[in-house]
């Protein structure tokens, strides 16, 4: 056990899904079109408040799943690091309190720039990074999951992220953060896939535990080809037909699908989860560099 391993610690916040909490405050920060030094500070706050929830709502899924005894031997996902003993329980929970001391006090300091109407936003997310796990009633094992991704790392950072710099929330942005929501609500759908027998085995029943495996593939993408075609309904919208570029990751996306309706569950939807966060990543990129060249 090495409770100061810097190795150890980039394991338990798990860099790679924090694709999610980034590209909503990135599409949000492109749509306002305002980069004066005021407008990317609270770019900036807006980032660091959405990576800390992410990164606490990660430390404190690890803790708790190791408390309820989910995590095993048998889980198909990353090595957790507390269940593995890389780091203390104890600093685990301290780590995720941590974040979101850091992602309040940072989020104070944007409301006092900005609007003191995103605290209660604000609040709402503190708890709901606490509460997928933890708490008497975790989201997580009563199915909304999937439901939480999508508001959180959708609707409340993109929009959330817009209002902080723009003091209103258009459509446009509204359509976005849709995009960066069904993204992750996919991430969840396929880590939830991938650990259904575990979790059951567990006691823990997320959404794709409770309507089965078939469906469960079936949910998973939908979700994952609603963010894929979103830029669609938003050049319809706008008028800007250039942003049906992002369907360039069109065949990217026919892959991972097949692969995760036809592939056996196991620890290769790992890769899977990777490349549908890979593809909301290039997604919002592309979608940026059409936007600003306009």
């Amino acid at each position: 056990m090495d409770n100061y391993s810097i190795k150890n610690w980039l394991l338990a916040i798990r860099p790679k899904t924090l694709i999610a909490g980034f590209t909503p405050v990135l599409l949000a920060g492109v749509l306002t079109g305002r980069f004066d030094l005021r407008s990317l500070l609270l770019w900036a706050c807006c980032f660091v408040v959405a990576l800390s929830l992410q990164i606490a709502a990660n430390l404190i899924n690890d803790y708790y799943d190791w408390r309820k005894q989910i995590d095993s031997h048998l889980s198909l996902g990353p090595q957790r690091v507390t269940a593995s003993g890389l780091i203390s329980p104890l600093f685990v929970k301290l780590g995720g309190l941590a974040f979101l001391a850091l992602a309040a006090g940072v989020g104070l300091f944007a409301a006092w720039l900005s609007s003191w109407y995103i605290l209660i936003p604000g609040a709402v997310c503190l708890l709901l990074a606490w509460s997928y796990t933890g708490g008497p009633l975790p989201l997580s094992y009563l199915a909304l999951g999937e439901f939480s991704a999508f508001i959180f790392f959708g609707l409340i950072a993109g929009c959330g992220s817009y209002f902080v710099m723009t003091g209103t929330i258009t459509l446009v942005s509204l359509l976005a953060a849709m995009q960066c929501g069904f993204y992750a609500a996919a991430i969840m759908a396929v880590n939830n896939l991938r650990d259904i027998n575990t979790d059951l085995a567990g006691g823990k029943r997320t959404l794709a535990g409770r309507i089965g495996e078939k469906y469960a593939r079936t949910l998973t993408l939908t979700l994952y080809m609603a963010g894929v075609f979103m830029p669609v309904l938003t050049s319809v919208v706008t008028g800007c037909w250039w942003l049906l570029g992002c369907l360039a990751l069109l065949p990217l996306a026919l892959k991972v699908c097949w692969s995760i309706q036809t592939k056996r569950i196991s620890s290769r939807f790992n890769s899977y989860l990777a490349e549908v966060a890979a593809t909301e990543l290039i997604s919002a990129v592309l979608f940026s560099l059409i936007w600003l060249s306009l």
